[in-house]
C-alpha cells in the first residue's frame, strides 16, 4: 500500500446499521454496589446473554466494545501481552463470547483499542514506549493488534483505535495491514480527538468521530473534510469529575452515585438521522455496570429511540 494507492474498505457494513451502541467496560467500571473486586472476577461474572438481550432492546445495529483502555488490561487471554508484561490479561475470552453471541444475532462488532501509553506506567515502561528509539514499542503494538485481528477474524467488522500512536515515524501503513490480518474487509480508524478533521494518516477507512454533543451537524457532503465516511462515536454524559470537556465515558467508583440525565429520545433520533442523511453511522456510548448490565436510564431512552427508528 502507498499513500496514493490505498483503497478504503467498504463502509456499508456500518452504514447499513444506522446506529449502534458502545461501551467502555474496563477495570475502572464500577459495580452497582459494594467493592469492585478483581478484574478477573468481573470478567468471569459478565453475563453475555443478558448483555446481548439488552443490546437488542436498544435496537442497536452494531456494538463497539473495549478490548482495553488506559490501564492496558484485557478481558481475554493474549499471549503477546503476557510475554511483554504478565498480569494484564484474563483466562476467559469475554470478547470472543460477545462476538459469537452478537454474530448469532447478525449484529456487527467494533473493537476499541487504546495502546495504554503514557497513562499506564508499568505498560509504558515494559512495552518500550519510554525509549528514545520507539522501534521496540511499535513492534509490540503491531504484534498485539495483529494477534487480535487474526484471533477474532471476521467476527469483528472494525477497529476503533484511540490516541497513543501519534508520534513521528509511527508505521501507520503497517498497523492498518496488521489490523486487517484476519479480515481484509475490516474497517480501521485512528482517533485524533474530539471533532477534529485532520487525520494522522490516509491509511484508514472512516472518520473516528469522537463527540460529546448531540447538536453536532455533519457538513460538507457525503464525506468529512478529511475525505472519510461520516461516523460519530458520541457520549452524552457530562463531565462531573474533570474540566476537560471530553465527557464521562464510564461509571467509576467516584461517579456511580451521581445522577446521569439522558437526552430526550427525539434529540437522539434527530442526531442519528443527520448522519443517515450523509450516508453515515453513529455509535452511542452508553454506561454499563461491572456485571454487564446497561445503565437503566440509558437503556430506557434507547428503547424509545428504537421505537422511533426501527
Amino acid at each position: 500500500m502507498t499513500e496514493t494507492s490505498y483503497i478504503p474498505a467498504d463502509f456499508s457494513i456500518l452504514r447499513n446499521t444506522l446506529y449502534g451502541v458502545g461501551f467502555h467496560w474496563t477495570p475502572m467500571t464500577a459495580p452497582m454496589a459494594g467493592d469492585p473486586g478483581s478484574f478477573e472476577n468481573a470478567v468471569d461474572a459478565f453475563d453475555v446473554p443478558r448483555f446481548v438481550a439488552q443490546v437488542k432492546e436498544c435496537g442497536a445495529g452494531h456494538v463497539l466494545f473495549t478490548t482495553t483502555h488506559v490501564g492496558h488490561h484485557f478481558p481475554l487471554p493474549h499471549p503477546v501481552v503476557d510475554a511483554i508484561l504478565p498480569g494484564h490479561t484474563c483466562r476467559r475470552d469475554l470478547i470472543m463470547e460477545i462476538a459469537d453471541a452478537l454474530q448469532a444475532e447478525h449484529i456487527p462488532l467494533i473493537l476499541y483499542y487504546n495502546p495504554g501509553v503514557p497513562h499506564a506506567r508499568d505498560w509504558t515502561e515494559a512495552s518500550g514506549y519510554n525509549l528514545d528509539d520507539k522501534s521496540t514499542f511499535t513492534g509490540n503494538a503491531l504484534a498485539i493488534v495483529r494477534w487480535l485481528a487474526e484471533h477474532y477474524g471476521r467476527k469483528i467488522c472494525a477497529f476503533w483505535f484511540d490516541l497513543g500512536w501519534n508520534f513521528p515515524g509511527f508505521p501507520w501503513e503497517e498497523m492498518t495491514k496488521a489490523a486487517k490480518a484476519g479480515n481484509p474487509d475490516l474497517l480501521v480508524t485512528y482517533n485524533n480527538s474530539i471533532e477534529v478533521y485532520k487525520s494522522w494518516t490516509p491509511y484508514q477507512d472512516y472518520w473516528w468521530g469522537e463527540g460529546v454533543r448531540l447538536n453536532f451537524v455533519p457538513r460538507g457532503g457525503k464525506l468529512t473534510p478529511c475525505g472519510l465516511p461520516w461516523y460519530n462515536f458520541v457520549d452524552w454524559h457530562p463531565d462531573y469529575m474533570t474540566e476537560l470537556r471530553c465527557g464521562e465515558w464510564m461509571i467509576t467508583m467516584q461517579t456511580r452515585d451521581l445522577e446521569w440525565p439522558t437526552p430526550h429520545p427525539e434529540e437522539i433520533t434527530k442526531f442519528i438521522r443527520r448522519f443517515q442523511a450523509v450516508n453515515g453511522a453513529v455509535t452511542l456510548n452508553l454506561f454499563i455496570w461491572r456485571d454487564g448490565q446497561i445503565y437503566e436510564p440509558d437503556l430506557a431512552v434507547m428503547r424509545e429511540v428504537k421505537q422511533r427508528l426501527r
